[in-house]
């Protein structure tokens, strides 16, 4: 899978925060908000945004499972989330954390999830990623909707990639620099094989609703202004990196058309969605079945 290094992950996570989706957000609180615990797993968990991100939104008492193949990352999210805490108890296990009221227990799992699905927590209500999907092949994304499935997990998918890329002002090349950079997300990126990329989530969608769950899929696109000079750069770096890298377009284009993009990009935006997955209890089936 693609590594995300711990200062990428600084770098984007307020970026991130704000472009998830609230309708979905009130919809976990919804579900797991007033329960006793929530357990959640969180896939590629890289510096443990994704739990400083939900925590206002499940129970007070919360166990995490943090998942991510860098031992890197995973020092990166032990530091991030004891300064986030304030303070934190070495366990065995990872962490435990308070803040304003509610207590984390959070294991701390160094795995390789494109080998390792066994990896995902049996006894998490809450299966999480951000980020994840359009890096992972149809098989492992099929694989895995199975595992939610047997085990009725709910699935909470957040900024998955979609494709499109919106620059103000506008480019004569941007069409083109986005068309490549597609074509790169489509390259193997180390989960199961070549990578669905801008079709991620249309494909997770479908899958999952063909397994029987409920599905409820939000626009999380990421906008990003001038003001955020430094987050905008690694952006725009990171699309002409890419695009580069398929030899679609010749390097002088893409050279010229980065340093256009540096020099005069009021507003960049990036299409992403937000998904959730649920499966309907036992007596909700009993019921679709006899209407039907």
């Amino acid at each position: 899978m693609s590594d995300f290094s711990p200062d990428w992950l600084a770098l984007r996570e307020d970026l991130d925060r704000r472009s998830r989706a609230p309708n979905l957000l009130r919809r976990l609180h919804g579900r797991f908000g007033s329960a006793d615990r929530t357990a959640v797993c969180d896939l590629g968990a890289g510096s443990g945004a994704l739990l400083r991100a939900l925590a206002p939104y499940l129970a007070e008492r919360q166990e995490w499972t943090l998942l991510d193949r860098s031992a890197e990352n995973l020092d990166a999210a032990r530091q991030a989330l004891t300064h986030w805490a304030g303070r934190a108890v070495e366990t065995d296990a990872g962490l435990a954390l308070v803040r304003e009221g509610r207590r984390f227990q959070v294991c701390l799992r160094r795995c390789d999830l494109s080998t390792d699905l066994n990896a995902v927590s049996a006894e998490a209500d809450l299966v999480a990623a951000t980020a994840l999907f359009d890096l992972a092949a149809p098989a492992w994304i099929a694989a895995l909707v199975a595992l939610l499935a047997g085990r009725r997990q709910t699935l909470y998918a957040a900024l998955t990639y979609r494709g499109g890329l919106l620059a103000e002002p506008e480019h004569p090349l941007d069409g083109a620099v986005a068309a490549a950079f597609e074509v790169h997300q489509r390259s193997d990126k180390g989960l199961g094989g070549i990578a669905a990329g801008p079709e991620a989530q249309q494909l997770l969608s479908r899958m999952l609703r063909a397994a029987g769950a409920a599905v409820e899929e939000a626009d999380s696109t990421r906008h990003v202004t001038r003001s955020e000079a430094a987050l905008l750069k690694r952006e725009l770096e990171g699309h002409a990196g890419a695009a580069a890298e398929t030899g679609l377009l010749p390097p002088s284009a893409v050279s010229a058309w980065l340093q256009t993009r540096l020099a005069g990009t009021r507003r960049l935006s990036i299409g992403h969605g937000d998904l959730l997955a649920s499966w309907p209890k036992a007596a909700q089936v009993a019921a679709q079945v006899e209407a039907a």
